[in-house]
């Protein structure tokens, strides 16, 4: 089964938390960026469903 992927690009680590209680379904595949420089080169190995800035 193919999860949906969400990219969560943020420069301050604690909001990598509050996103990830609120999306605390297992139905999910969360990644993280620090930056959009880091959140473009994440782009190749894998493809977001959605990605949140």
């Amino acid at each position: 089964m193919n999860l949906p992927s969400i990219l969560v690009v943020d420069d301050e680590p604690d909001n990598f938390d509050v996103i990830e209680t609120l999306l605390n379904e297992p139905d999910y595949q969360l990644h993280y960026a620090a930056n959009g420089q880091e959140a473009m080169a994440n782009l190749d190995t894998f493809n977001p469903n959605l990605i949140l800035l």
